[in-house]
């Protein structure tokens, strides 16, 4: 167990300077006084949205972290878990929107504007290819090369971008405007949980 928590550790430093950092010009970034912060209504409270993902089946050393802006106000929020043994992603398209929405639809704290990275660490019997899933939920590029999956290693890092990161445009080829304009309004809507994401292997 300590192990898969070092792992996660290690591999997400890099990942929050990747989703939550940027080098672009200023026609690309929103100011801090500018990016919608703790809505008023709508959505659900970081803790609520906590929970349920806590409460997925088959999953442990769950981390959680973002909605606040960096220096260069971009916001991004990183979602970590491993899954314990004996389970497997069952529908990973479905897992994948599922987490992209439930992290849009947090009212407190500041709207993302950067990417929202999920990183998965799964069973090299039984790897989870999340940036694959992320393609076939159409969060992704088709024929991009977004995100990391290491067959074996079980690991995998998605990351589902929104416009306002620096150097991110809507011609960038990253599906970032696509993204925004299928979310809509921040905060979103909290999604229903849909049955099935994580099952045992047989």
């Amino acid at each position: 167990m300590g192990s898969r928590r070092s792992f996660l550790r290690a591999g997400l430093a890099g990942i929050m300077v990747l989703g939550l950092a940027g080098c672009g010009g200023p026609e690309d970034t929103w100011s801090n006084a500018d990016l919608p912060h703790d809505a008023p209504s709508g959505g659900w409270a970081r803790a609520d949205m906590e929970s349920a993902i806590r409460a997925l089946p088959g999953i442990e050393d769950v981390s959680i972290s973002g909605w606040e802006p960096n220096t260069k106000g971009n916001v991004g929020v990183a979602l970590r878990f491993s899954l314990a043994a004996g389970y497997t992603v069952g529908r990973g398209p479905a897992l994948i929107t599922y987490l992209v929405e439930s992290a849009w639809s947090v009212r407190q704290g500041y709207m993302p504007n950067a990417a929202i990275t999920i990183a998965v660490r799964s069973s090299p019997e039984d790897p989870f290819d999340g940036p694959a899933a992320a393609r076939a939920a159409g969060w992704l590029p088709a024929g991009g090369d977004l995100g990391r999956f290491n067959p074996e290693t079980g690991y995998s890092v998605t990351e589902v971008w929104l416009p306002g990161h620096d150097g991110v445009r809507a011609d960038s080829g990253l599906g970032a405007r696509e993204n925004l304009d299928r979310l809509g309004t921040w905060p979103g809507p909290v999604p229903a949980t849909p049955d099935g994401l994580i099952t045992r292997r047989p």
